[in-house]
């Protein structure tokens, strides 16, 4: 070490500091300017400055040794008791650094142990770049030589050379931008590295202090003999690897410094040496390091590392998109995803590009696997750093697959608009990608549907399938803008519900619909005529509608075109009757102006007219209002709309009907024995049985069989025509032939059940037949049109299924009844005979008693 020169910096005698360590922090950056056009011709230079500058930051924290005052304590104590005691025990007589070596002797224990710790110390300092603090652990444990060791390293500067201009603003009586002249560093470092080159390959010296010296001067091999992990290998090749690339510059640098020349000590050479390219040292470790980093460069993490580092990052993600693709989302593990994730983010953010598709590849994949774990609020952040349609389809994709309540789908729903993405287009497509599940489970076998259709109780659970579908409709009830859509969609799923005669499935549906669900444009679409006749929703308890509905046509003005248009049409109307005629002649705005669009808009418009207008002013008023529907729906022909409303009214109402029907049942069946101790008791059922009989009548009667329910004026036809039209209408047709019979039968049932509170209703159950007799209403093809089931027959009254087997018995045929007719012409039978008896029986006043004339 005696050749090495050192140059200490020229400073004020103020200075605080006897080394220099500003500059020793980072080696590399303090090479003169003059050199720093040598530098950037190397390929990659910066890069793989920058990459060493990384594995020092991100090094793991390490237990640093304390430092201890005197110098080798414990050896000087032994030595001092062997003399008193003249014992010649194995330890140095000198305490000189060199001693342990000249004279073959060891240290005391203790100082053998801190000496190990120190030097793996220092060597875990200038593994983390620390080099300052190498150095000043030196200094302060006494060792001030091995502290000049370690800075021969510094590259020599010169200040005024260089023309590097200091500014000591830490001082207030220094004079600002004063040009300082500072010299240090080694300018016979090559000469250095030679001693630390040799030190290196002693082997009689530890260790650690070997992969010291070697870290300090390049050489690999005695630095890969301590690397336990991917990233001290990688540390050790690219040191090696600036240090060798910076002695060749300098040897081929024109310099006004002579460097003195080699020291003539034969080195040992090195088994690995000093790579030529980043590529190279990749694939050293890969292919030459010890089985443990051979393992751990495979790691996922390290090979991204690696492609950043060589450039090729765009590569290594086309890659992984590719095994995505081949092998689907869950092939590549949760962590690396979610990482790949945020490296596509961030190099978007910065505008570094990439391979679009492959990035779009790597999110999707990851908001995929997002979807089936905990942390589903995220997927509709990471859908919405897709590019075009991709995050509506992928968050529609999702929200099909999500069992939840409705509270926590308006969340998602939320979220989506959070991130901005288009609600509209993905509740559509949520909606159908569900019912599209079940499509098939709509193509009904006639015959034998026919046969095996059973109509379940409504308050049977709802299967799987069912709530799945149901939820769908949910979907497209959070805005109001896909009211009409969802409409539409109710009522298909509705009939679908029924043909299976899952009535439960069927009310649940409707009742899960908002109580704003029904709009005043379907209203004013569909009925011609009294518009004050109110056609609401109202659900109270079981039923779902209890308001009248008489007669619905279809506006065939209107009918024909398209439902955006039909919009327009409406609001103007509107418009129009929000004036009033005055006592001049002119028309003035009302009071009473709603608090709906029209009504605002027409309010901010003529609220400062001073004067009314004339009819021609009112004929061309002009008010633009924003349509919150639908834009597919806006072109759809309004006869669909139209239809649809009227076919979900006429389906509320056959609901309404049997939930009053059984409800009434339930009631009659619970009937109090009629005796002076509960007289009372007795006439408040009575009182409800009549109640309830009048309800449950009213439906059935007027709101289904008299109301031609589900008629021809439901059915589509000529423009509209397509194969999903002529589902509908054969939906329709099997519908009526299901449940027309079946309210017959019912109402009979109700009217003669309750002639113990209403005897006047006997006779009403007979009238039943002039109701099939009108063949306006068509009954009667559909009493005729279906075959008889088990289940119709077990629901009738014991009177009539004894009848049966009286036909039977009387040979009027096996099989008997065949048709629903028949059945019907047995419970008339059934009223007849019971007049006849009663009358007889001299229970009544007569025929009038019935509601019958002699």
């Amino acid at each position: 070490m005696d050749n090495t020169t050192f140059h200490e910096p020229i400073q004020d005698s103020d200075t605080d500091a006897i080394i220099s360590f500003s500059e020793i922090q980072d080696s590399s950056a303090n090479i003169p300017n003059q050199s720093d056009s040598f530098f950037h011709k190397l390929f990659e230079y910066e890069n793989v400055c920058e990459s060493r500058s990384w594995l020092e930051e991100t090094a793991s924290s390490f237990q640093s040794i304390e430092t201890r005052v005197g110098y080798w304590p414990f050896t000087r104590k032994q030595h001092e008791i062997n003399s008193r005691k003249k014992e010649n025990l194995e330890l140095v007589s000198q305490l000189d650094p060199d001693a342990p070596s000249r004279q073959k002797r060891n240290l005391a224990v203790e100082d053998q142990e801190y000496e190990r710790f120190m030097l793996r110390t220092l060597y875990e300092h200038v593994r983390r770049g620390n080099l300052k603090e190498a150095i000043m652990l030196c200094v302060n444990n006494g060792e001030p030589w091995r502290a000049a060791s370690l800075r021969g390293g510094i590259y020599f500067f010169d200040t005024e050379i260089d023309e590097i201009t200091t500014t000591q603003d830490d001082n207030p009586n220094r004079i600002s931008n004063r040009k300082l002249r500072q010299t240090g560093g080694n300018i016979n470092r090559s000469l250095w590295k030679e001693m630390c080159s040799a030190l290196s390959t002693d082997t009689s010296m530890d260790t650690y202090e070997r992969a010291l010296y070697a870290a300090l001067c390049g050489r690999l091999d005695e630095v890969i003999e301590v690397c336990v992990s991917w990233e001290d290998r990688l540390w050790a090749e690219i040191n090696s690897m600036i240090e060798n690339q910076n002695e060749k510059i300098f040897q081929e640098s024109q310099s006004i410094f002579t460097m003195a020349k080699s020291s003539g000590i034969r080195l040992q050479p090195q088994k690995t040496e000093p790579a030529e390219s980043i590529e190279q040292v990749f694939s050293r470790i890969k292919n030459e390091s010890s089985p443990e980093v051979k393992m751990l460069s495979l790691d996922p993490f390290r090979e991204i590392q690696t492609a950043i580092i060589c450039n090729t990052l765009n590569e290594t993600i086309i890659s992984y998109s590719e095994h995505l693709r081949e092998n689907g989302k869950d092939s590549i593990d949760l962590h690396i995803l979610r990482f790949l994730v945020h490296l596509v983010l961030v190099l978007n953010d910065v505008k570094i590009p990439i391979d679009q598709m492959a990035g779009d590849t790597i999110i999707s994949a990851y908001t995929q696997r997002l979807a089936s774990s905990s942390h589903k609020a995220l997927v509709a952040m990471y859908s919405s750093k897709l590019p075009g349609s991709m995050p509506d389809i992928l968050y529609s994709e999702f929200l099909s697959q999500l069992e939840s309540t409705t509270e926590a789908r308006a969340v998602y729903i939320q979220l989506a608009e959070q991130y901005k993405l288009n609600i509209v287009a993905i509740a559509k497509n949520t909606a159908l990608k569900i019912l599209e599940k079940y499509t098939s489970e709509g193509i009904i076998d006639n015959d034998k549907h026919l046969r095996e259709f059973v109509l379940t109780s409504v308050n049977e659970p709802l299967t799987k399938a069912e709530m799945s579908q149901v939820q769908a409709i949910e979907w497209l009830t959070f805005h109001q803008e896909l009211y009409t859509f969802a409409l539409v969609q109710a009522v298909s799923l509705a009939r679908r519900f029924l043909l299976r005669g899952r009535m439960n499935a069927a009310v649940y549906l409707f009742n899960s619909l908002p109580e704003d669900f029904v709009q005043d444009s379907w209203k004013k679409a569909t009925i011609q005529g009294d518009f004050d006749q109110e056609i609401v929703s109202e659900k109270d308890g079981s039923n779902l509608v209890d308001k009248s509905l008489k007669q619905i046509k279809t506006n065939s003005d209107i009918s024909s075109q398209m439902w955006g248009k039909t919009l327009s049409i409406l609001f103007q109307d509107d418009v129009q009757n929000s004036f009033e005629e005055n006592r001049f002649g002119e028309y003035e705005l009302k009071d009473s102006s709603n608090g709906d669009n029209v009504g605002k808009n027409l309010t901010h418009t003529f609220s400062k007219q001073k004067r009314g207008l004339d009819p021609s002013e009112l004929k061309n008023i002009n008010i633009d209002v924003n349509i919150q529907e639908d834009i597919e729906v806006q072109q759809w022909p309004t006869v669909i709309i139209t239809t649809s409303f009227h076919e979900y009214i006429q389906l509320l109402s056959l609901c309404d009907g049997i939930i009053s029907y059984y409800s009434w049942c339930d009631h009659m069946n619970n009937k109090p024995l009629d005796n002076e101790m509960l007289k009372v008791k007795w006439m408040e059922w009575r009182q409800i049985a009549i109640e309830m009989t009048d309800d449950t009548e009213h439906i059935l009667r007027d709101r289904v069989l008299e109301a031609n329910w589900l008629g021809t004026t439901l059915m589509l036809f000529e423009n509209v025509s397509s194969p999903l039209v002529e589902q509908r209408n054969m939906e329709i047709e099997r519908l009526r032939r299901l449940y027309v019979p079946e309210c017959l039968y019912k109402l009979h049932n109700v009217l003669y059940e309750s002639r113990i509170v209403i005897p006047s209703n006997l006779g009403k159950s007979l009238d039943l037949a002039q109701l099939v007799a009108d063949d306006s209403l068509m009954i009667s093809r559909e009493l005729l049109s279906l075959p008889v089931t088990e289940q119709v027959i077990d629901e009738l009254p014991n009177a009539v299924r004894l009848l049966i087997n009286s036909a039977e018995e009387c040979g009027e045929g096996e099989g008997f009844p065949r048709t629903k007719l028949d059945i019907f012409l047995l419970l008339l039978r059934q009223s007849s005979m019971k007049i006849l008896e009663d009358t007889e029986e001299g229970k009544t006043d007569g025929l009038l008693k019935f509601g019958l004339k002699q």
